[in-house]
């Protein structure tokens, strides 16, 4: 199972400098410099900007370089993002077979700044009705959550702000919510323990339900005007999307808030191609056709730009899923610039 990628691409990155089995000892057996890293921010920030500036310097003509670096130095801020090792046991983990791991979370403010609403409370609610009317028949369509999260909200932004929030890692291991068990982090209001309770539950329930309706995820999880069949891994698509509708919200040009996003998804995918460090400043050569893990990447690729598009009001892409995997097939630098068009 995959992590989320702003979780991949630091911590591949602090871990290759040290040695993978670091991570998984127990935390006062765990390298100095790893347990430095973890509870330093602007270290673990300068990390993460080092490696999407790179794609930036790669792909990005001499014109709109700065302006692609400035959008990253932004969405770096707006991903609020923390990472813990941990030593306390925990139902809730990344590595189930060891009780020593990290935790970690995206958009950390306003994560507990949902958790504390009254308007989250009647969000999730809403969703769980909607979820259990389809399962005792009363509904015969599917819900679909980016429409119910529109008409909830009435902003496309508030919108994608909850889905990308609360909804960041919707597998069983909940990484966002073991970040609070973990370290404590807590809200300010009464709100704050049910509305974490019953963001649990609502997970639960969207995976029952998405497990006994395998091939329906689509229907459930993407707005309806994204044609390409995605992933059921939905942080690909709503994370980009709030990003850029935050960053267009900062006064960031449309282009630029597609873009970072964009290089943040190339980077997690390309660092992740190899089991090492090889491709930290590196790319691979290609996305393989032939490939079954390479079309996968593609897929996550595809819809981590599709989702930057939607935020950014762009989504209006004059090319297809097929000419894409075509376009990496040639060269990671063809399948870029494709998407750059």
């Amino acid at each position: 199972m995959k992590a989320p990628l702003i979780f991949v691409s630091v911590m591949v990155f602090f871990i290759s400098q040290i040695g993978s089995a670091h991570a998984h000892r127990r935390y006062e057996e765990t390298n100095p410099l790893l347990r430095f890293l973890a509870g330093s921010r602007i270290i673990r920030e300068a990390a993460l900007y080092s490696l999407i500036q790179n794609r930036c310097d790669r792909y990005m003509e001499d014109a709109e370089l700065e302006s692609c670096e400035e959008a990253v130095d932004q969405k770096i801020t707006l991903l609020d993002f923390d990472v813990l090792i941990t030593d306390k046991e925990s139902p809730v983990l990344l590595d189930k077979n060891n009780p020593n791991s990290f935790v970690f979370v995206a958009f950390k403010k306003d994560f507990l700044s949902l958790l504390s609403d009254q308007k989250t409370e009647n969000y999730l609610k809403l969703i769980s009705s909607e979820l259990s009317r389809f399962l005792a028949g009363t509904q015969k369509t599917l819900p679909n959550l980016w429409e119910m999260s529109l008409r909830f909200y009435g902003s496309e932004f508030e919108a994608a702000r909850s889905l990308a929030v609360l909804f960041q890692d919707v597998s069983p291991v909940k990484l966002h919510l073991a970040y609070l068990e973990i370290s404590g982090a807590r809200g300010n209001s009464a709100y704050f323990d049910p509305n974490r309770y019953r963001l649990d539950q609502t997970i639960d329930q969207m995976n029952a339900v998405l497990d006994n309706n395998r091939d329906n995820f689509q229907t459930f999880f993407y707005p309806r005007r994204v044609q390409t069949k995605l992933q059921r891994t939905i942080y690909h698509f709503y994370v980009p999307t709030y990003l850029a509708h935050a960053l267009k919200k900062k006064g960031v040009p449309a282009r630029f808030a597609l873009i970072a996003p964009l290089m943040m998804t190339l980077t997690y995918e390309f660092v992740t191609a190899a089991q090492d460090d090889r491709y930290l400043l590196e790319d691979p050569r290609q996305l393989a056709l032939g490939s079954s893990a390479d079309q996968y990447k593609i897929l996550d690729i595809f819809g981590g730009f599709l989702g930057a598009s939607f935020g950014s009001g762009r989504l209006n892409p004059s090319f297809s899923l097929e000419e894409v995997k075509k376009a990496f097939d040639v060269s990671t630098a063809s399948g870029v610039q494709l998407l750059l068009k």
